[in-house]
């Protein structure tokens, strides 16, 4: 795992939920919310690269779906 990847793996679920929730919120103004985990996790990225790039915030809503999937799948796996 490297530093981006665990960005997203050290959320609990309550923020991984939370952050799914404010990208589905945001879609309709298009604008990331000022304070919110998703804006939180494009800081993180962007102090880890040293950079500050919008495109950044796309890798971070990538990386959020693609946590959620894995792990919410992996639950799904343990019910059966």
């Amino acid at each position: 795992m490297n530093r981006i990847t665990k960005i997203f793996s050290d959320l609990s679920d309550e923020e991984l939920i939370q952050a799914v929730s404010e990208i589905k919120e945001d879609e309709v103004s298009g604008i990331v919310r000022s304070g919110g985990m998703v804006r939180k996790l494009i800081i993180e990225w962007n102090n880890i690269t040293g950079e500050n790039n919008t495109i950044h915030m796309t890798g971070v809503h990538v990386g959020i779906f693609r946590e959620a999937a894995f792990r919410f799948l992996e639950k799904s796996y343990e019910k059966i």
